[in-house]
């Protein structure tokens, strides 16, 4: 069986399996589509050295909890951290030594509903950029509802949890963490692009069998145009789909998550923003349209709307740059 045979068996099975529960999704693909190419096509790549979060601030456990219940009463949100600990639902699944901290552990958490109960589940460093993933499962928990993510939503948890961790990041510069601050917008300014990346050349496969019923190169020029990026586009398809069904999804859910800084741009310019985000949060688990969701958002699938994404992200990625100009400077 040759890779194309394998590819369109996968799908046709993927579909339908997974079709009927995440209808919305699948029907938003050329939405989505729109919004990753354009980005993907038209963003520079941040050329700056991975920083390692190992040498950042240290802080114990009641300080990064005291700077989350803090933070959230800053921007008037209503949450308790003490409430996540006394029923269970923060679970520390490993205190490392940082020694023994790898990437995974230092930026990685998840966050799901089990048996009945909404579950945390984060890595304790001992550091205070361990807060920031933190921040990021909160947000998840925030509006997780009582079953299963379907439809739309699970791109605009994602959106909203990483624009989350941009607007802590800065209130932790305010409180005097400016290298942890710079550390990780930097990483997961990359983090971002790599997944916008992934998403673009997998979702071509997805949207190719969705319209077209096959994966072929005839039809992949058919529908694009061009066949150059064809062979990129299987390959990174075929390697999300050896790893596990889960991380075609993720790379999905995560394919706007470069928005996040259009979000988080906007709330700097304006913190009244902060209500766009809170009527996305409501709306958040109805099945709403990806194009309904950016309308809130103030966005529309049009050429202006997209540069505007594109000229935020600009603007965001020019300020690490001088920031690291400012760093080499002091060395």
């Amino acid at each position: 069986m040759d890779r194309e045979e394998r590819i369109n068996d996968f799908l046709k099975d993927f579909f339908g399996k997974y079709y009927d529960d995440n209808k919305i999704l699948f029907d938003n693909l050329k939405n989505i589509y729109s919004l990753i190419s354009f980005l993907n096509n038209n963003l520079k790549r941040l050329e700056i050295d991975e920083p390692d979060f190992r040498k950042t601030t240290k802080a114990t456990f009641i300080e990064r909890k005291k700077l989350i219940d803090d933070f959230y009463k800053s921007i008037s949100v209503s949450f308790s951290f003490e409430d996540i600990i006394k029923n269970g639902t923060l679970e520390i699944m490993k205190t490392n030594m940082l020694c023994e901290a790898g990437n995974f552990e230092l930026t990685y958490g998840n966050n799901c509903y089990e048996k009945g109960h909404k579950v945390i589940n984060v890595y304790n460093n001992g550091l205070i950029t361990d807060s920031i993933i933190w921040i990021h499962e909160i947000s998840h928990y925030r509006n997780q509802p009582d079953k299963k993510r379907g439809q739309v939503n699970d791109l605009l948890t994602e959106l909203l949890a990483f624009t989350e961790e941009f607007i802590y990041v800065d209130y932790l510069e305010e409180q005097g963490y400016k290298k942890e601050s710079y550390a990780f917008k930097v990483s997961e300014y990359k983090n971002l692009c790599y997944f916008l990346e992934v998403a673009y050349y997998s979702v071509r496969i997805y949207l190719l069998y969705f319209l077209l019923g096959e994966v072929s190169e005839e039809n992949y020029k058919t529908l694009y145009g061009e066949v150059d990026s064809y062979d990129t586009s299987i390959d990174v398809f075929e390697n999300l789909r050896k790893k596990d069904q889960d991380g075609i999804f993720i790379t999905l859910y995560y394919s706007i998550g470069i928005m996040a800084i259009y979000n988080y741009q906007r709330y700097k310019e304006d913190n009244g923003y902060m209500e766009n985000l809170n009527k996305l949060n409501t709306i958040i688990n109805t099945d709403v349209s990806l194009e309904d969701a950016l309308k809130i958002m103030d966005i529309k699938l049009d050429m202006d709307s997209l540069n505007k994404i594109l000229n935020s992200i600009n603007s965001f990625r020019s300020t690490l740059i001088n920031e690291e100009r400012k760093i080499i400077l002091k060395r």
